[in-house]
């Protein structure tokens, strides 16, 4: 992952809170990014899903940038990295040597507009 100036990196030491600590880290890291706050929302239930009940020792890296949050998943864990992995399936999570990776980007739509 490429760094940039917003790079958060989180030791997930215990797995009981690590999904709801992880996923409060990447709601912030998305609102940063400019998400909005459904979008954000959707962003920390999913990471929070995906880390819930991983090994100690995991690590979670997360950098973002305007309209994109990407989030790195590791542990040695390989049975949670497959349940990781199907979790984030709806977000085309890739395996990487360790863990998985994962982006998200914003969709921005225009303006509502009356229709009359």
């Amino acid at each position: 992952m490429e760094r940039s100036r917003q790079d958060v990196v989180l030791s997930l030491r215990d797995g009981a809170v690590a999904g709801s600590v992880a996923g409060e880290v990447a709601l912030g890291m998305a609102l940063r990014a400019g998400f909005p706050p459904l979008a954000a929302e959707r962003v920390r239930a999913a990471i929070a899903d995906a880390v819930d009940g991983v090994a100690p020792g995991g690590t979670m890296a997360v950098g973002a940038d305007p309209g994109e949050v990407r989030v790195r998943l590791l542990c040695d864990d390989a049975a949670w990295r497959d349940r990781a992995l199907a979790a984030l399936d709806a977000h085309e999570a890739a395996p990487t040597d360790g863990g998985l990776a994962v982006t998200f980007r914003a969709i921005h739509r225009g303006a509502l507009r009356a229709v009359t």
